[in-house]
């Protein structure tokens, strides 16, 4: 599982999305621990619902310190923004459906690889740009 060197690779130098980031790391490593351990099927729910929450809102912030910044790729990041979001909800769904098949089936690695692609690929490029233009 991951350690805390990942949000290292993926500060942003905006302190707000960086608290975010390592929220969400954390809310991710739990999850996954949950789901590998066979936590209760409702307290792992919740957990996904927390997740989904937790990226909603870093989505905002995030889209919301862009367009103040006058980025042009505000559209860019909500769309990524919106398909990370739509696949964390359909893990959610086969979770609900069939713990025990989605433990048996499922890379649940791949839930956190997701926010981690995310942050390298398109937060910290983005941020590193913005900061570079102030």
């Amino acid at each position: 599982m991951a350690d805390r060197t990942d949000t290292d690779l993926v500060e942003t130098g905006f302190p707000e999305i960086d608290h975010q980031h390592q929220r969400l790391i954390d809310g991710l490593n739990h999850l996954i621990a949950g789901i590998l351990t066979g936590e209760n099927t409702a307290i792992t729910l919740a957990a996904f619902d927390k997740i989904c929450e937790l990226w909603q809102n870093h989505c905002q912030s995030e889209e919301k310190v862009l367009e103040s910044q006058g980025s042009p790729r505000v559209a860019v990041m909500k769309a990524e923004h919106d398909r990370i979001l739509r696949r964390l909800e359909g893990f959610r769904r086969a979770f609900a459906e069939d713990p025990e098949v989605f433990r048996a089936g499922t890379d649940v690695g791949e839930i956190r690889r997701l926010a981690i692609r995310h942050f390298r690929q398109y937060d910290k490029v983005e941020f590193d740009g913005l900061r570079s233009s102030t």
